[in-house]
């Protein structure tokens, strides 16, 4: 269920890249782990290894934590959004380009097995 509370996912929802999951239970999966921010590597790592999908919010909070963990799991699949529904809207999921990112507070992040 979509924390629907928040405004960030409330533009975040009617995003592009929601639009292309069709199937409920791979959104129930998708939003099945939300970090408000505060998270280890070594969480990451566990449940991205167990095909766990994670998402974190207020990535701003976790910048260094995802920054290393593209560096040391580069085989990962990064999405990254910020400023949803705003004119300075980005979605990249280029790791390359996600390394020199600074991630702002009203930003986040998914991460899963490739």
């Amino acid at each position: 269920r979509l924390p629907m509370w928040d405004p960030f996912f409330k533009r975040f929802a009617g995003n592009q890249f929601m639009a292309s999951i069709t199937d409920p239970e791979k959104l129930s999966l998708l939003f099945g782990y939300i970090f408000p921010g505060m998270i280890s590597l070594q969480e990451i790592v566990d449940m991205v290894e167990n095909r766990t999908t994670v998402v974190i919010m207020k990535l701003s909070m976790a910048a260094d934590v995802v920054h290393e963990c593209m560096k040391r799991y580069p085989a990962y699949q990064y999405h990254y959004f910020s400023h949803i529904g705003r004119p300075e809207e980005f979605y990249s999921h280029d790791r390359e380009t996600l390394l020199q990112q600074d991630f702002p507070y009203f930003s986040l992040m998914i991460i899963k097995q490739a």
